[in-house]
This record gives C-alpha cells, sequence and structure tokens, in this order.
C-alpha cells in the first residue's frame, strides 16, 4: 500500500528533501514558482502535515493535487471499524472545474508542443502524466466508474 506521503510527493512538482521525513515542493497553485513554498512532513504515525508559506489553503492544494484531507492519514488511521471516520467532502464544482482547466490546459500545451515536433523537456512530460492520470481519474468519478 502507498503512504499517503508518498502519495502526495508523487503529485508535486520541484521537490526537495530537506531533512529526514521533510520536503519541500512548489505549490500547485502558483505554475511560475521558482522555489518550493510548500512545507511536507511525515509524522511518525503516517499522518502528513502540509504548509504553504505562500498562504494557500491546504484543501485549495490537496485540491489542486487531486487529493482530499482523508489523503493526509494512513490506512490504519482511517479504517472502517475506526472510532472516527474521516468525512469526505465532495469537491464543489468550481473547484473541480478550476482543477480540471489547470490539468487541461497542461496537457494541451504538450501535445501542441510534440504537433509541431519540439519535444518537451522530461519534468514537463513527468508533470503531463501525472495531469493525465488526474483528468482520467476525473472523468472515472464523472462518470460513476
Amino acid at each position: 500500500m502507498i503512504r499517503p506521503v508518498e502519495n502526495i510527493l508523487s503529485r508535486a512538482d520541484g521537490v526537495k528533501r530537506t531533512a529526514p521525513g521533510r520536503w519541500m515542493c512548489k505549490c500547485p497553485l502558483v505554475p511560475s514558482q521558482k522555489t518550493g513554498s510548500v512545507s511536507v512532513r511525515e509524522l511518525d504515525d503516517g499522518r502528513v502535515l502540509l504548509h504553504d508559506f505562500a498562504g494557500h489553503d491546504t484543501t485549495d492544494i490537496l485540491t489542486a493535487w487531486g487529493l482530499e484531507m482523508g489523503d493526509l492519514f494512513p490506512e490504519a488511521l482511517t479504517a472502517h471499524d475506526s472510532p472516527c471516520k474521516p468525512i469526505r467532502r465532495p469537491w464543489l464544482g468550481r473547484d473541480a472545474l478550476s482543477a480540471l482547466e489547470r490539468e487541461t490546459w497542461l496537457v494541451i500545451g504538450v501535445l501542441e508542443d510534440v504537433a509541431e515536433g519540439r519535444t518537451p523537456p522530461a519534468e514537463v512530460m513527468d508533470y503531463a502524466r501525472r495531469s493525465a492520470y488526474r483528468l482520467r481519474a476525473a472523468l472515472e468519478v464523472c462518470h460513476g466508474v
């Protein structure tokens, strides 16, 4: 099973390890960001703490990554027999559309480059692959798959 921190870091860009169990990455809400402003910290029990030094709300950052607050906790802490079940809020329509728009524009840009014979940099291609994954996941949610 994938750890919550691995799930988060796989969706983030510009990830740099700063100490054991601690990373900095770029905020998905600021595409032009040169250095990371989001601190990611894995606690001993597997929970993940996020903090954006640029001031963005954690839920907005998670939404941009296609995640929810419950994704910050390991399965053992969110098991169905747990006395405290996580609250799964549905995406608000505007949040879902905003996330889909960002991902779609990125994929369109990469496809246009490829169609015109340009090879996008490897990091752009990696992000585009993750974007395609998130777009597919969003479509599956829309179609109830």
